[in-house]
C-alpha cells in the first residue's frame, strides 16, 4: 500500500492539502504540563514549548480563554493548574487529544468479504488496497462497496476533518479560523 501511495504521489495523482497545526494539541499540552508540575511553570515556558507551532497571539488567546473558563490560573509570573484541571487529570481525561472515532468495515458487495476498515466517512469513490472502490450503500458499521473498472483515479488521502479532543476548549475565533477548508 505504501508503494502505491508513493507511486501515485510521484506521478502527481495526489491532491495538495494545506497544513494547519491542530491547536487543540496546545490545550492538551498546557493541561498535561500543568497537571504534572504542581509548583507551576514560568510564563515563558509555553512560548518556548510552542515556538514555530503556535503564534504568540494565538497562545495568549488560548491561555486567556482557559483562565476565564477556570482551567488554569496565573499567579505572579507562573501558570498553575486549578482544582478543576487537577480533578480532570485524576480521572485520566487530559492525557490524550485523540477523539473517539468509530471504525467502519468495508465490505465487497460481490464477495461479501471484509476488505478493510476506515475510521471516518469516505467519498463515494476511493482507493483501498490499491484498487478503486465505489460505495453502494452504508448500513450500521459497514460500508458496502463494489470494485470500479477504472485504473485512473486521483488518490485522495482524506484530510484530517475530525478535531482533537480539546478542540472545543479553544477560543471561538480560533475554532472558526481552523474550520475553513482551503
Amino acid at each position: 500500500m505504501f508503494e502505491q501511495m508513493f507511486r501515485v504521489s510521484i506521478e502527481g495523482y495526489v491532491e495538495r492539502v494545506e497544513y494547519l497545526p491542530e491547536l487543540s494539541i496546545v490545550v492538551q499540552q498546557i493541561f498535561s504540563s500543568l497537571y504534572t508540575t504542581p509548583n507551576g511553570l514560568k510564563s515563558g515556558y509555553f512560548m518556548e514549548l510552542f515556538d514555530e507551532f503556535c503564534s504568540e497571539s494565538d497562545l495568549k488567546d488560548i491561555l486567556s480563554h482557559l483562565t476565564k473558563r477556570g482551567w488554569i490560573e496565573k499567579r505572579h509570573d507562573k501558570w498553575y493548574a486549578t482544582t478543576k484541571l487537577m480533578d480532570w487529570g485524576e480521572k485520566g481525561k487530559i492525557h490524550s487529544n485523540i477523539p473517539f472515532i468509530k471504525t467502519l468495515k468495508i465490505v465487497d458487495v460481490n464477495s461479501k468479504q471484509i476488505i478493510g476498515e476506515v475510521q471516518y466517512t469516505i467519498d463515494d469513490i476511493f482507493v483501498l488496497a490499491g484498487k478503486v472502490w465505489n460505495v453502494v450503500h452504508v448500513s450500521g458499521d459497514k460500508i458496502y462497496v463494489k470494485l470500479e473498472k477504472t485504473k485512473e483515479f486521483t488518490a485522495k488521502f482524506k484530510s484530517h476533518t475530525s478535531k482533537g479532543y480539546f478542540y472545543y476548549f479553544l477560543p471561538k475565533h480560533l475554532r472558526e479560523s481552523r474550520s475553513v477548508v482551503k
